[in-house]
This record gives structure tokens, C-alpha cells and sequence, in this order.
């Protein structure tokens, strides 16, 4: 799978060059473009998208993401909501084909370009986050193990040149090409990570559960240690409930 990080000038220009073509698409009379995006946060959750954000999906599916870790390294509001889901490319020696800690589950998203350009928008892309280009791998969930079961038939099925120890290099056949999202900054991406909110954690759970996506997965996501906050476990939950709330009227 080949992956790569943007600059911070090419992440600049991607972005800046996608919210042009966005504010012109009313006017363009070709097939609008779309992108494909890979959540691992709480935009699992349709509710995030569809309720908090304003977006309508195009299609979704539920997705695999190898050679990744997730982390909590994009620094919140303390004691309120302590810090945000990215991921992180795990360095090639020390990727392991066999080892489901080096797979990061999520949702695969069709979006049109001004939907996408919306995520960009919210999530704070060029301030906390920066764009990953990934190839995710889309998988139908069963609750049980149907994303790994996925990965590891890509892999077999995948030709012998691609079949090496470093996972992020492989071409994984199944694969799509899509944008992801990294924190935005070096010193966070190198230190250690912040102990998320159980408010924010329980709106992962509840998008990873929405797409079936692998038990164990699942319970990975529940035993990660939550950290202190003031306000009921975090707000992530309660602002979703409102957004939820709000649509409904």
C-alpha cells in the first residue's frame, strides 16, 4: 500500500486548491468531482456527519487502514475535552502483516467536493490537522472479524511483488485511494498521547457499532483509558445530542 504524507505547502495547496473548485462547482457543467474519505473518529458516527456537520453522504462503508495506529495526539480543551483521534503511519521495520494493532478501522465516505470541503473545514485541517493520502480497504462489517478476514484475502490475493514485511509500500489489491486525517503539527505526532474524553470515546463506539465493524476492534476502542474532565465525562456526546435534536425539528 503506498502512503505519504502532505507537506505543509502541499496540504495548503490541496486544500485551498479543492475549496476553489468547490465554490465554483454551481457554475461547472462537468461531472462534479468527489472524494473519498476515511473516518476514524467520531465522524464514524452518521450522526457527526449528517446532524453536527451538515453532510450527506454519498455512499459509506466501513474500512480497513493498514500500517496505521490510531492515536489521541491532537490537543483539546483541558478537562473538557482533552484531546482528538488522528492516526499515524507506524515506521516500515516494524509492520507486521499478522498483528491487528496495525490496522486502524473506520468508515470510508463518498463525498462531494463541497462536502468534503466542509470536513476539511471543521476538523480544522492546516491547524490541528493536516491531509494523509491512504488506501483504505472497504469491507462489509459483521460485528465479528470481517474487516480482517477482508485485509488478509487482499493480501493473499495480491501479487508476489507486493507481498513484503513493509506493509505501507505494499499495493494492496481492493484498496482505495482516499484522504485521511494526521495531526497537523511535528511535536504532537513524536509525544505522547493525551487520554481522550469517555464522552468522545463513546461517540467512536457508536459509529464503529453502526458499521458492524470488527468486535474486537470495538473493545479495543472501550478499553482505551479516558481522562479527567469537568463536565460529565466531556461534552463530545452532549453536542451531538443537540445537533441530533435540532435536525429533528
Amino acid at each position: 500500500m503506498i502512503l505519504y504524507k502532505l507537506s505543509f505547502w502541499g496540504a495548503l495547496y490541496t486544500f485551498f486548491n479543492i475549496l476553489q473548485n468547490a465554490q465554483s462547482l454551481s457554475s461547472n457543467t462537468a461531472k462534479p468531482t468527489t472524494y473519498n474519505y476515511f473516518a476514524f473518529g467520531s465522524n464514524m458516527a452518521l450522526a457527526t456527519m449528517e446532524s453536527l456537520r451538515n453532510i450527506t453522504p454519498l455512499a459509506s462503508t466501513a474500512a480497513v487502514l493498514p500500517g496505521h495506529r490510531l492515536a489521541f495526539n491532537v490537543p483539546g480543551m483541558p478537562f473538557i475535552e482533552p484531546s482528538w483521534a488522528s492516526i499515524e503511519p507506524i515506521d516500515s521495520e516494524g509492520i507486521s502483516n499478522s498483528n491487528k494493532n496495525h490496522l486502524v478501522h473506520g468508515v470510508l465516505y463518498k463525498l462531494t467536493e463541497k462536502d468534503f470541503v466542509t470536513v476539511c473545514q471543521s476538523e480544522g485541517v492546516l491547524l490541528s490537522y493536516t491531509l494523509h493520502r491512504c488506501q483504505p480497504i472497504p469491507y462489509i462489517g459483521d460485528n465479528e472479524k470481517a474487516g480482517w478476514d477482508t485485509y488478509q484475502k487482499t493480501l493473499t490475493e495480491s501479487n508476489n511483488n507486493n507481498k513484503r514485511k513493509d506493509a505501507s509500500k505494499q499495493n494492496v489489491l481492493g484498496s482505495v485511494p482516499a484522504y485521511t486525517l494526521r495531526a497537523g503539527r511535528t511535536e504532537w505526532r513524536k509525544g505522547k498521547d493525551i487520554p481522550p474524553s469517555s464522552s468522545y470515546m463513546r461517540v467512536l463506539v457508536r459509529g464503529a457499532r453502526e458499521f458492524s465493524i470488527d468486535d474486537d476492534y470495538i473493545c479495543m476502542l472501550e478499553k482505551i483509558p479516558t481522562g479527567q474532565t469537568l463536565i460529565g465525562g466531556g461534552v463530545a456526546g452532549a453536542m451531538l445530542g443537540m445537533a441530533e435534536a435540532s435536525r429533528k425539528r
